[in-house]
């Protein structure tokens, strides 16, 4: 259950300035600059993964093998931490080529990689699944309340500086992340970081982890650098707005799966029919409860935008958010299907060839669909994304599935 709590107050975390943006900043900016906001917070987002690198999904294995073998974990830690300072030195430099092919404003790609850094290095990868993950959680938020505080008190004596709203909350952000590290590295008695080399196999040892989390990342935070490209900063504020909307319903899903993942991984070991129980009770929750919610949004679609924008010429973007919100069910009976079937059965290779097939063609029909129908034709994209990727998923899950039945036949 701390696991579980730990696990919604980070999904939070991430979650809460978005929409303090949304709800607060949106009034004293002009519509520019919301715009570059909502675009720094875009590409915070998609530069916090590559500095994450998927090592939440693939490092708790490793330490909870070096601890039942009786060893110290140091190595492991400053390994990772080497990594992840490397991963981040490689991200400054391709901010640099965004900046310059994409003519974006230098002092707003620093400040995304800030923010980057801020959520990519919590230690979340080596507490999860244990219960202390849940004082990194709330240690972070104290921080993001801090840097929320500061920024409305800023903007309600007058300030609007978009760069200095990104600025200020980012580094109170960074600040927590600094904290969290020198709490793990003094619990473990860490007190240096691991040499390049060692840090660089790590990162070859785990590609395939990464590839899985950067393609999902292709079809999800990477759009905000494609709308870039074509539209205005006030209409890529307006998508992101919503889309942020969305993905908060659908985020929801994360925690839980994450949570019954450990869980399905014993019961599939155990036994594959029990386990299939299990896992069919699941997916009806996950699909009826996913289905009620998107029902729902869409027939309330017109007073929820009223209610995000408080401007009644915003309803010609109420279509947006129709679009968008038939994602949530393709997202959550995903989410059954990959998370708590294809990796608890070793079906790593299947999900990340599936994502990285469905970020590809997010890209390239993206580039296409945008440059003509603009916003609009980026969340009918993200739909069909979504629809492939549960479509895959159900073909490689119900072959797996047959090969049981005749293997036991």
């Amino acid at each position: 259950m701390y696991v579980f709590f730990a696990q919604i107050l980070l999904l939070i975390n991430n979650a809460v300035f978005s929409l303090f943006s949304i709800f607060f900043l949106m009034s004293p900016l002009s519509k520019i600059d919301f715009g570059h906001v909502m675009y720094g917070l875009g590409l915070a987002t998609w530069m916090a993964v590559i500095i994450e690198y998927g090592f939440s999904l693939s490092l708790p294995k490793y330490r909870s093998e070096k601890i039942q073998e009786g060893a110290r974990l140091n190595e492991l830690i400053a390994t990772t931490l080497s990594a992840k300072l490397l991963l981040t030195l490689a991200l400054s430099c391709i901010g640099v080529i965004f900046a310059v092919i994409l003519n974006i404003p230098p002092s707003l790609i620093f400040l995304a990689i800030l923010l980057g850094m801020a959520q990519g290095l919590l230690p979340v990868w080596f507490y999860q699944g244990q219960r202390q993950l849940l004082l990194v959680a709330l240690i972070d938020a104290f921080f993001i309340v801090l840097g929320i505080a500061i920024v409305y008190y800023y903007t309600s004596w007058g300030g609007k500086s978009f760069i200095a709203c990104l600025f200020v909350y980012a580094l109170v952000r960074l600040f927590s992340a600094l904290v969290t590290n020198f709490i793990l590295m003094h619990q473990t008695a860490t007190i240096q970081l691991a040499k390049l080399s060692l840090a660089i196999n790590l990162l070859v040892s785990e590609k395939q982890t990464f590839i899985y989390t950067l393609a999902g990342s292709l079809y999800t935070s990477f759009n905000v650098v494609i709308l870039g490209i074509f539209v205005s900063p006030m209409l890529i504020g307006i998508y992101i707005s919503i889309e942020r909307l969305i993905r908060l319903f659908t985020s929801m899903i994360a925690p839980m799966t994450r949570t019954l993942y450990p869980r399905m991984i014993n019961e599939f070991k155990r036994s594959k029919i029990e386990a299939m129980k299990v896992w069919k009770k699941i997916l009806l929750f996950y699909l009826l409860g996913s289905s009620a919610i998107t029902v729902c949004a869409f027939l309330m679609s017109d007073n929820i935008i009223l209610f995000i924008f408080k401007d009644d010429s915003y309803l010609v973007y109420a279509n947006i958010f129709q679009v968008l919100i038939f994602t949530i069910p393709c997202i959550a009976v995903s989410n059954v299907l990959g998370g708590l079937f294809m990796l608890p059965n070793n079906m790593e290779k299947q999900a990340s060839s599936i994502l990285l097939v469905a970020g590809t063609f997010n890209v390239l029909a993206s580039l296409v669909i945008v440059n003509f129908f603009g916003i609009l034709g980026m969340a009918e994209v993200v739909l069909v994304v979504e629809i492939l990727i549960l479509t895959l998923m159900s073909y490689f899950v119900s072959r797996k599935i047959r090969g049981w039945f005749y293997a036991d036949s």
